[in-house]
């Protein structure tokens, strides 16, 4: 098969690849399919040729594959495929931005790359990947800038409400993920606090609104013993119980800040 009759090949299963993907008739299955076919498309692509208009034409279509790879795996929520796909792709949006023409996926996958590190708690490696972003104002970008600056801050209810305005419907996976590793921090400084809490209350300060069984299946991870709508929690003897009300997001914003600096 000549060059081009395989880039026309490779153009109209990445066309079929991406309905599947980022259209409305979402299939997993299909899609998975056919980034395996077009996977194995590129390795038949010639990396040797001169011909720079082949070389344009390639690239175009390898980085176009690897982007449907990555917004595959966040709706599948593979999250090892979506950092192979990320780290594979992230050559044609540096090392050959100046031959491609910018993708219109590039910001939306950056940013989602940076709230999937926020998720994961690589707060070191956000920063190393912001590092290499200039547009720091840019929609996708900013939101987990100011996602990282209200988690060391505490400022727990602003997560969660920029939970409910994602800039994109693919980054609702890595923010759920992101509350629960907030609601878990906040179940710790309760356990450590309170010596018993309603069932209306935990719930609100845990970010379910009301005791829903999503708050009952939380609670029985952490072994909270229920009694008349009342947790309660075991101290050891003779610790003193602190102001918890007052002090809860305060003495997170200091761990985390804490955890930050070293």
């Amino acid at each position: 098969m000549s060059a081009d009759a395989l880039i026309l090949e490779t153009r109209k299963l990445a066309d079929e690849c991406r309905g599947y993907v980022e259209g409305s008739a979402f299939n997993a299955d299909k899609a998975k399919a056919l980034i395996a076919q077009l996977r194995m498309t590129m390795t038949r692509f010639d990396t040797t040729t001169k011909d720079a208009s082949l070389q344009i034409k390639q690239s175009f279509l390898s980085r176009e594959i690897l982007e449907l790879g990555v917004l595959l795996s966040v709706k599948t929520k593979d999250e090892k495929a979506f950092e192979r796909y990320f780290s594979q792709l992230k050559p044609y949006y540096f090392d050959l931005q100046v031959k491609l023409p910018e993708s219109e996926r590039k910001q939306p996958i950056i940013g989602l790359y940076l709230l999937y590190l926020l998720a994961e708690g690589r707060i070191g490696d956000f920063h190393t990947e912001l590092e290499l972003h200039h547009d720091h104002h840019d929609r996708y970008i900013r939101y987990s800038i100011d996602l990282e600056r209200d988690i060391m801050e505490g400022r727990y209810n602003k997560v969660w409400s920029a939970r409910q305005n994602p800039p994109r419907e693919s980054y609702t996976y890595f923010v759920d993920k992101l509350m629960g590793t907030i609601r878990n921090d906040v179940a710790s400084c309760i356990e450590a606090s309170y010596e018993s809490l309603t069932t209306d209350d935990a719930a609100k300060l845990l970010f379910f609104g009301h005791p829903s069984s999503e708050f009952h299946e939380f609670c029985k991870s952490r072994e909270w013993e229920l009694d008349s709508m009342k947790f309660t929690f075991s101290k050891p003897s003779g610790k003193a119980e602190l102001p918890a009300p007052s002090l809860i997001n305060q003495s997170l914003a200091y761990a985390h800040e804490i955890e930050r600096i070293i």
